[in-house]
């Protein structure tokens, strides 16, 4: 198997806009769109208006109900994006923009940014040290898969390890915004 072989494509040939909340103060988006789908909303649009607008970033912040526009380039897949208000819910948007006129082309999933203040859950959960850990067999292990949860309502993030022989999930590591456990 050569080098060549294993590489990761610069384009998956899809229609897809991802936005992932950093921090409290930092979005990030990535997208892709298929040359078919380019040439469809090019065509929908106009050619005069694709030749005289900008590419540009819309993003929502949904919990405040109001937006603002970032111009970037043709050739920018994927943008870092400023916030100002944490804890807030946001939402972007890839389209074509000329003076008060914004057209999409394509929009995101929603991303939660988390808060900037100190958690107000105060649960401590302790291991209970009198009893060994369960001990994983890695022998009859065929399969594994390892899935990060982040889920923005628990602020917590989560990896386990699947037995495929058990079919059993084991949690090997955890993390709640503020202290690891396992």
């Amino acid at each position: 198997m050569s080098v060549r072989d294993n590489y990761l494509p610069l384009r998956y040939n899809d229609s897809k806009m991802v936005l992932i909340a950093i921090d409290p103060y930092n979005i990030y988006t990535y997208w892709e769109i298929k040359k078919e789908d380019l040439k469809t909303h090019m065509n929908n649009i106009g050619e005069d208006f694709w030749n005289k607008s900008v590419p540009a970033l819309k993003v929502t912040n949904l919990s405040k109900n109001h937006s603002f526009l970032i111009n970037i380039n043709d050739n920018a897949s994927d943008w870092y994006i400023h916030v100002k208000e944490p804890g807030s819910l946001y939402k972007a948007e890839l389209g074509r923009h000329i003076n008060n006129s914004f057209i999409c082309v394509i929009g995101s999933n929603c991303a939660l940014t988390p808060n900037n203040t100190v958690s107000k859950n105060n649960h401590v959960i302790f291991a209970d040290c009198s009893q060994p850990l369960p001990q994983i067999n890695l022998d009859n292990v065929t399969y594994s898969t390892v899935l990060y949860n982040f889920i923005y309502g628990l602020g917590s993030s989560e990896i386990y390890y699947r037995d495929s022989v058990s079919k059993e999930s084991f949690l090997i590591y955890g993390y709640n915004g503020y202290s690891f456990y396992s």
